[in-house]
């Protein structure tokens, strides 16, 4: 298989997994969707750094799998073993979130210009316009979930699609600027999950919407 087929191809599961995080109301199998998501991310990387011979990417490619391949799915984990719900429930029904989905998705096909889609990774059809639907995707995670995991897990998506991106257009980043990113990430989630911790142990309740109403 040539690296643009298998591109493409993980670029395809990628928006998968994205949209079964959105369907999904299983908090456990949001954790294991967004590890899922990050080593397919970390394997196009691998697959980009391979062909390019550009070597800082497999060091992106690394800190993608411990970070957020790894390590997000720890802390997260870790988290919802102290949580007294294994359930999401979202704003919008499922089908409402699945129209949704298809909605974003179009408008990240319809963003690329046929002659910025030439420029892209490989030329693949798919990896540039799938990025920005991941990043699109991200947000709506972001404001349609009640629980206060599945906003980080909506974060780390909205990354996964801007790292995507970033690999889509200039074959990445420079090094110190993806050292930072993934520094920036990796507090991110250690201080996210330290106070959805926090916030169950002291009110029993990790939805946003119940915490809302504590407020005097």
């Amino acid at each position: 298989m040539q690296p643009v087929q298998m591109v493409d191809i993980s670029a395809i599961l990628l928006l998968l997994s994205t949209c079964f995080l959105v369907v999904n109301r299983q908090l456990a199998r949001g954790i294991v969707l967004l590890g899922l998501q990050s080593m397919l991310l970390s394997f196009i990387a691998v697959i980009v750094a391979a062909t390019t011979g550009i070597q800082e990417i497999y060091i992106a490619a690394l800190l993608t799998v411990i970070i957020k391949g790894v390590g997000a799915t720890i802390v997260l984990g870790w988290v919802l073993r102290s949580a007294h719900t294994r359930i999401e429930t979202n704003i919008l029904s499922r089908g409402l979130s699945l129209a949704a989905v298809v909605a974003l998705t179009f408008v990240g096909y319809s963003s690329v210009s046929p002659d910025l889609q030439v420029k892209t990774l490989f030329h693949t059809p798919n990896s540039l316009p799938i990025a920005i639907s991941m990043v699109l995707i991200g947000v709506f995670i972001m404001i349609t979930r009640k629980k206060a995991l599945m906003t980080v897990i909506g974060l780390i998506t909205i990354e996964n699609g801007l790292f995507l991106f970033a690999l889509s257009t200039t074959y990445g980043v420079p090094q110190f600027v993806e050292l930072g990113i993934f520094l920036d990430v990796a507090i991110s989630i250690l201080m996210l999950g330290f106070f959805a911790f926090r916030i169950n142990q002291m009110f029993d309740t990790l939805n946003v919407d119940i915490l809302d109403e504590l407020r005097g």
